[in-house]
C-alpha cells in the first residue's frame, strides 16, 4: 500500500466526493440560468454604459488587469495551504502526513487555478476584439469568478463534495461562457 496514495483517509476523501451524479447534477435547473441572468442583468441594467480602452494594448491592458483580480481566490487559497501546513508541521506534501482539511485546501487550490488559466486566457483573447462599450462584460465576469471561488471554497471545506456542486457550477458557467463567446467572436469578427 501506497502511504501517499492510498491511505485511509485519502480513500475516505475520494470516497466522499464520488457522490450520487443526481445530487451534482441536481442544482444545475437554478445555477446556470441564475449566473445567466445575473451577468445579463449587470450588463445590460446595472451597468448600461462603458467607457473601456479602445485600443488593442488598452484593452488587453484591461484584462490583465480583470485577471488580475481573478487570481484572488487562488492567491487566498495558497497562503492558507501555506499557513496550515506550517501550523501543523507538515512541511513535505509527499510525507502522507496530510489531513484532510490539507487535503481539502490543496484542492482546492489546485482546482481554482485550474479554473483560473481557463478565465484569464479565454477573458485576454476575447478582449482583443471587443469594443470599447463591449469590454465591460470583462469585470462583471470577474466579480462573479471571484464569488464562486469563494463559494465553492467555503462550501467544500464546511460541507463536503455535494454541496460545493452550485458554487463549481457557477464557475462552469462563467468560464464555458466566456470560452464560447470568445469562439463565436472570432468567427464573426475575424481572428486578427
Amino acid at each position: 500500500m501506497n502511504k501517499v496514495t492510498d491511505s485511509p483517509d485519502k480513500q475516505a476523501l475520494v470516497d466522499e466526493t464520488r457522490q450520487d451524479s443526481s445530487a451534482v447534477l441536481s442544482p444545475l435547473w437554478y445555477t446556470v440560468p441564475g449566473t445567466l441572468f445575473i451577468i445579463f442583468t449587470a450588463y445590460t441594467w446595472i451597468w448600461p454604459s462603458f467607457a473601456g480602452p479602445s485600443d488593442l494594448s488598452g484593452r488587453l491592458a484591461f484584462a490583465i488587469q480583470c485577471a488580475f483580480f481573478a487570481l484572488l481566490p487562488f492567491v487566498a487559497t495558497s497562503l492558507t495551504l501555506v499557513i496550515r501546513r506550517v501550523r501543523d508541521g507538515v512541511l513535505d506534501p509527499l510525507a502522507g502526513q496530510d489531513g484532510r482539511a490539507l487535503r481539502v485546501h490543496q484542492l482546492v487550490t489546485q482546482n481554482t487555478l485550474h479554473h483560473f488559466v481557463w478565465f484569464a486566457v479565454s477573458g485576454l483573447a476575447i478582449s482583443t476584439r471587443l469594443t470599447a462599450n463591449e469590454m465591460r462584460i470583462l469585470p462583471i465576469l470577474t466579480g462573479v469568478f471571484i464569488a464562486a471561488r469563494f463559494l465553492y471554497w467555503w462550501s467544500f471545506v464546511s460541507s463536503g463534495a455535494v454541496r460545493r456542486a452550485p458554487a463549481g457550477q457557477i464557475t462552469l458557467t462563467v468560464n464555458v461562457g466566456l470560452f464560447l463567446a470568445t469562439i463565436a467572436v472570432f468567427a464573426i469578427r475575424g481572428v486578427a
